[in-house]
């Protein structure tokens, strides 16, 4: 029970902290790929690729969400963190989202593809990056409160939600806010594809494909920081 109470109490302290490091060298980073945006232009005329921006900048918020949840870990949930779940999964898929912008590089008259290619695929990391740490952070929110079974199974959903949107996202132009703007519309789109899978089989193969990817890569992430948690706790 002594060693339970310790480890709960080193994650409370050693969570946020280790998560703030980790979101101010992703902001970095983010200032970093957003100056070659910036030279991008400036070199161009061209403001082609000016939506990772705006793609960024909604990566950004289930990953601020998940800060506020990382600072309250000790705290019992209430209805308004119940509000800021409901924030959090709908603008995760923005995250992973990025990675999709790797379909718009292609060979131009304005600058090197690689230049290009270097662009399109930080801001692809970075969003990545958020998408895996948030997801983490909840993660460990959700254990302090739940079995470890009903938590890995949560876990399972919010993935394949994810990879869900994206496949909204991308292909059928849907936007986290539609939820709230046009909940009809997206209720329409989804439950007939939901209803009949087969008939659609974009919709199959793209939520299985980042299903995987996904699945795959919070697997190993959530492995490599339990590994590294029990290193710094030992």
């Amino acid at each position: 029970m002594n060693n339970s109470g310790s480890a709960a109490k080193n994650i409370n302290h050693l969570l946020p902290d280790i998560y703030k490091e980790v979101l101010v060298v992703l902001l970095i980073l983010s200032a970093f790929f957003s100056s070659m945006l910036l030279i991008r232009f400036s070199v161009t005329g061209s403001i082609r690729y000016s939506f990772l921006v705006w793609n960024l900048l909604l990566a950004w918020i289930p990953a601020l969400v998940s800060l506020w949840f990382a600072l309250r870990l000790n705290k019992k949930a209430k209805g308004f963190h119940a509000l800021a779940f409901v924030v959090w999964l709908s603008f995760l898929p923005n995250t992973f989202y990025l990675v999709t912008d790797l379909i718009h590089i292609k060979p131009t008259v304005e600058i090197s593809i690689l230049f290009d290619a270097v662009l399109l695929f930080g801001f692809a990391c970075i969003g990545f990056a958020l998408g895996l740490c948030s997801l983490g952070v909840m993660h460990v929110w959700l254990f302090r409160r739940a079995k470890g079974k009903v938590v890995a199974l949560c876990i399972g959903c919010v993935i394949l939600l994810v990879s869900f949107a994206i496949y909204l996202g991308r292909y059928l132009r849907w936007n986290s806010w539609d939820i709230v703007t046009n909940p009809l519309g997206l209720l329409i789109d989804v439950s007939s594809r939901v209803a009949s899978p087969l008939d659609n089989p974009r919709t199959l193969s793209t939520t299985l494909l980042f299903f995987c990817l996904l699945a795959t890569s919070y697997a190993c992430f959530a492995w490599l920081s339990r590994y590294i948690y029990r290193k710094l706790t030992a």
